[in-house]
């Protein structure tokens, strides 16, 4: 048969043209292995061609049955989809990220950076919330050059971290019958629109169903519950925060709540902006009946250092209340995105607007500046893309559509350059100000500040076999007393007393004893400031002058 290669016969040449390299594999095999292939030619040929038959009448008869077969398919299964902008997205990557079956999953994103881009989830967090925890502890008398080695060695080698890639996961998930549900990632694509690029995610989940019962989609909203809870537990002690970036609201590292007593302020002041906000949030239906609107807002202000923003915050963690911190001078604002900012806020949360003096909006308005806000409106003169008004500020902030429930607060360093109409009563309720720490907050302080220092397990010493604090609670109570004693009262704020004990967070003792250093040391960090600020008016008052 092979004594002409030349020529392969029909049905070689046919198959040759159906399956490219099948002339070099029969005589591949014939010239090694002595097999031949012809006789199987005609079957080859018979399989080749009822498989194309058999593709065309599928697609005859069955294309025309693929919207049935889909609206059959849609009747058996129940879905749920999760924008990802939504805080239920973080519960459910946490969840599926934990959940057993992602051992073995086949498809994965491997990371061991902080985020990964579109996804609005810390997996470094995420997996390992108290990874930071697992550093070698510095004790005192350690080498600093071996500590710190060690430390780099550490954080040089960090773990690699798995998550869903965008491809469909399969899993069992609760009952062992129709209860297989598969996870579908859909990107969305980058859609271009006049103000930015926004990138988005979508996660659904589905699984099997009866269409005339409840009984798939209830498993998917159990599972919603699950990863809701789970990531409640892994959270429950830190206060959650989210920052207004790229027009959207993104989550951010929570922080540890901080005790009340860490914020230097008078203790009938505390305690009356913790009952007005206690009394606002358990009276929701008292301002629905008056018609009021249901908000509420603050002002902290005073020198800076005096620890206005921490007040925020250690209420936040004190009634578990997320905050919302957003810039009203950021570049990235404009005033449609600025809008729906505050529009997407949840009924319950408080809102952060810090150092609000610093923006130009905010500050009060000199004669005429509203004579010029008009003419700037007028066309052609209209606001630039980016930035916000102080009208859209105002509004924002309770205008006909501002958003119910939310608690605002602004912190400023100089409260009276602010306009007006930003504190007028409605928009803030209450004006909390701030001084320079007197004696008895600094005796309250010091004390806040070395109460853990007889629980830390370096600060000891041996004792009858025992480990006896060098410094118990007693001793803290009196060295705080010595310490106030040594401090005129009003002449330091928090953030000075805070620098000095933190250079002797270990010895209280050497803290008293180097209060004078801290009273150089503030003396001439204020000078120096004080010469900055001249300087820098000097130079506002001769570009003033040549303008005119």
């Amino acid at each position: 048969m092979y004594a002409n290669l030349t020529e392969p016969l029909a049905p070689d040449a046919m198959l040759e043209s159906a399956l490219p390299g099948f002339t070099f594999l029969s005589r591949f095999l014939f010239t090694n292995f002595n097999i031949d292939l012809s006789p199987y030619c005609f079957i080859f040929l018979i399989i080749i061609c009822g498989r194309i038959a058999l593709h065309h009448v599928l697609h005859l008869f069955v294309t025309p049955l693929n919207p049935a077969l889909a609206h059959l398919r849609d009747s058996f299964t129940c879905r749920i989809e999760v924008e990802g902008q939504d805080s239920i997205y973080r519960y459910l990557m946490y969840w599926v990220i934990h959940h057993r079956s992602m051992a073995r999953a086949k498809h994965l994103l491997a990371s061991n950076a902080l985020t990964v881009s579109g996804r609005y989830v810390n997996i470094r967090t995420s997996l390992n919330p108290n990874e930071d925890d697992d550093e070698p502890e510095y004790r005192p008398g350690d080498n600093f050059d071996e500590w710190w080695s060690k430390v780099i060695k550490k954080r040089s080698t960090q773990p690699l971290h798995f998550i869903p890639s965008t491809q469909e996961h399969y899993f069992l998930y609760a009952s062992p019958w129709f209860s297989w549900c598969f996870w579908r990632w859909i990107k969305f694509q980058r859609t271009k629109t006049s103000e930015d690029t926004l990138v988005s995610d979508r996660i659904v989940i589905s699984c099997w169903g009866l269409p005339f019962c409840n009984w798939g989609i209830g498993i998917l909203k159990q599972l919603l519950a699950e990863a809701q809870q789970a990531w409640l537990d892994k959270d429950q002690d830190k206060i959650e925060i989210w920052s207004a970036r790229g027009g959207e609201w993104q989550p951010c590292d929570g922080r540890a709540p901080r005790p009340l007593d860490s914020v230097v302020l008078d203790q009938e002041v505390k305690a009356g902006v913790l009952a007005d906000i206690e009394r606002f949030l358990m009276n929701r239906a008292v301002y629905e009946v008056r018609g009021l609107p249901y908000r509420r807002g603050y002002l902290l202000y005073g020198p800076p250092g005096t620890g206005n923003t921490s007040l925020c915050y250690t209420l936040a963690g004190r009634l578990k209340l997320p905050i919302y911190v957003i810039d009203p001078s950021s570049s990235c604002l404009n005033e449609t995105r600025f809008r729906q900012l505050f529009s997407d806020l949840p009924s319950r949360c408080i809102v952060l607007m810090e150092d609000v003096d610093c923006t130009d909006i905010t500050q009060s308005r000199a004669p005429g500046r509203d004579n010029m806000n008009q003419h700037m409106m007028m066309p052609g003169h209209g606001p630039t893309q980016n930035g916000i008004s102080l009208s859209v500020l105002l509004n924002a902030i309770d205008g006909v559509d501002a958003s119910e429930g939310r608690i605002l607060m602004m912190t400023s360093n100089h409260a009276e350059k602010l306009d007006a109409a930003l504190i007028r009563p409605g928009r803030v309720d209450m004006r909390i100000e701030f001084k320079y720490a007197t004696r008895d907050e600094i005796e309250s302080y010091f004390r806040t500040f070395y109460s853990p220092l007889h629980t830390m397990r370096h600060v000891v010493r041996i004792q009858n076999e025992e480990r006896v604090p060098i410094i118990t609670s007693g001793d803290v109570d009196r060295l705080a007393c010595d310490f106030a004693a040594q401090i005129p009262s009003a002449q330091l704020t928090v953030a000075e007393l805070q620098g000095h004990l933190l250079e002797h967070k270990d010895d209280p003792k050497a803290a008293i004893r180097e209060v004078e250093t801290l009273f150089q040391k503030t003396k001439a960090q204020r000078d120096e400031r004080i010469k900055k600020q001249m300087k820098e008016q000097q130079l506002d008052m001769n570009k003033e002058r040549r303008r005119c």
